[in-house]
C-alpha cells in the first residue's frame, strides 16, 4: 500500500493528501511521503545496507549515533547535513510571491528546508492559513520577524517583535553567515507535498514556490529531479539516513505506520 493510501484513512488528512494527489500528478513524481512509509523502499535500504555496514551494526548496536558515525567513516564522508548549515528550530514560511529552497532531510514531516531566495516569516507555530497567521501577529500572539535571502545569504531583515521564539536564536539567525535552514510551512493542505518532492529529488536540488497571497500555489523543480526507480530503490536518501533507517529496523524501534501518522496529525494546527 503506497504512504498516499495509508494516509487517506485518516479524516483529518484527507485535504493535504487530495492536494498531494494532484501535485504528485502535476509534477511526476513517485507519490512517496516517507521511506518508513513504504515497504518498496524499506526493503531496498535495509537489503543494502545489511550487505555492506552489517558487520558495524553488530559491533555499534549499542548506539545509533555511533553507528552512523561509523558508516559514514567508512565511505570517508562526514555528516554532510550539518555542515555549515544553521539549524533554527522554528518555521519558516515563505511569504514572498517567489521563493526558493533546498529541500535537505528526506521523510520528514513537515519538511526540513535551507531558505535560498525569497522572503519567509519565521514562525513560533503553525497556522491553518495565511490570514489566521497574520491576524495572530496583529493580535501580538505571534513573532513579526521577516527575513529575505539571496544565493542563500540573509541579505536583509524586519525585526519587529521576537518573543515566543527565543530572542538569542534569532539574533543568532540574523547573524548567521552559514545556510540556514528551517521546517518549511505553508498550511495543512501542502504539509504532505514538500515531503513528497524531497522524496523526488536528489541532495543538490531547488524547488521555486510561487504564490499571490498565499494562493494559486504553483511548485517547480528547477533541479534535482530524481528518476523513478532512483526514488524506489533508496538512491535519493542520504547515507546518513539510510544507516538511520537500518539502526531503526534492526533494533526493532517502533516502527508502527499508526504511530508515525499519529505524530503527524499532532503537529497540524
Amino acid at each position: 500500500m503506497s504512504s498516499l493510501s495509508i494516509l487517506s484513512q485518516f479524516p483529518e488528512l484527507k485535504s493535504s493528501v487530495d492536494f498531494a494527489i494532484e501535485m504528485s500528478k502535476e509534477l511526476d513524481l513517485e507519490p512517496v511521503v516517507s521511506p518508513y512509509l513504504d515497504e518498496r523502499i524499506m526493503t531496498n535500504v535495509i537489503k543494502e545496507m545489511n550487505y555492506k555496514y552489517s558487520d558495524l551494526f553488530r559491533r555499534y548496536k549499542y548506539s545509533r549515533c555511533v553507528f552512523i558515525e561509523k558508516v559514514l567513516e567508512r565511505e570517508g564522508r562526514k555528516n554532510s547535513n550539518k555542515e555549515n548549515v544553521l539549524r533554527f528550530p522554528y518555521y519558516g514560511i515563505p511569504f514572498s510571491e517567489t521563493t526558493k529552497i533546498k529541500i535537505t532531510e528526506k521523510g520528514t514531516i513537515p519538511s526540513k528546508a535551507i531558505t535560498v531566495e525569497g522572503t519567509f516569516r519565521l514562525s513560533f507555530l503553525v497556522y491553518d492559513s495565511y490570514s489566521t497567521l497574520e491576524r495572530k501577529i496583529q493580535e501580538k500572539e505571534e513573532d513579526d520577524v521577516k527575513v529575505t535571502f539571496q544565493n542563500s545569504k540573509i541579505v536583509n531583515f524586519d525585526r519587529k517583535r521576537s518573543i515566543f521564539i527565543e530572542p538569542n536564536l534569532v539574533t543568532k539567525l540574523l547573524s548567521a553567515k552559514e545556510n540556514v535552514e528551517t521546517t518549511l510551512w505553508i498550511s495543512p493542505r501542502t504539509v504532505l507535498v514538500f515531503p513528497i518532492i524531497g522524496m523526488n529529488v536528489y541532495d543538490d536540488n531547488s524547488i521555486v514556490i510561487s504564490q499571490e497571497s498565499g494562493e494559486n500555489l504553483k511548485l517547480h523543480i528547477e533541479k534535482g529531479k530524481a528518476k523513478r526507480e532512483d526514488v524506489i530503490n533508496g538512491n535519493t536518501i542520504s547515507l546518513e539516513e539510510k544507516a538511520g533507517i537500518y539502526y531503526d529496523v534492526k533494533t526493532k524501534k517502533n516502527l508502527q505506520k499508526e504511530n508515525i501518522i499519529s505524530g503527524l496529525i499532532a503537529k497540524l494546527p
